[in-house]
């Protein structure tokens, strides 16, 4: 939305950072709840003194981590498959507009991202995709 022109007052840029914010908390809270590293009740209590949460928004988010465990991060891996694919795509075609991009990629169906990309944009794309965000950092 913000790309296209909407959302342009400082107002949305400031609850577009903070939306940001909390997604990368949540991926945080989300491990160590899950890894004995943080209770409940201290998660609630991060969640209320950096993102602004009340007690209430804080243990419903909470909540949703202990029964959905990973689905953060799973939203995390998504976000950055479909920008890296993006980039490629943007870059190998001069005529790039994003409704045809998201087009295309919505119109391989509800199937598993990866699956999706690979019907969407051809496996070699999605290869030189995986490599990149999933590259470990090793030489």
């Amino acid at each position: 939305m913000q790309e296209q022109g909407f959302l342009d007052a400082p107002e949305s840029r400031f609850v577009l950072l903070k939306d940001r914010l909390w997604r990368a908390l949540r991926i945080v809270i989300d491990v160590e709840l899950h890894t004995g590293g943080l209770s409940v009740a201290e998660a609630a209590e991060r969640m209320q003194r950096r993102l602004g949460f009340t007690r209430e928004q804080a243990m419903a988010d909470l909540t949703w981590y202990s029964q959905s465990p990973t689905v953060p991060m799973g939203y995390a891996v998504g976000w950055a498959l479909i920008n890296a694919t993006r980039e490629r795509v943007q870059a190998a075609e001069p005529a790039f507009a994003l409704k045809s991009f998201h087009d295309r990629l919505l119109g391989a169906g509800t199937i598993a991202l990866p699956l999706g990309l690979r019907a969407a944009f051809g496996e070699p794309l999605w290869k030189d995709v995986q490599r990149s965000v999933f590259a470990s950092g090793e030489a």
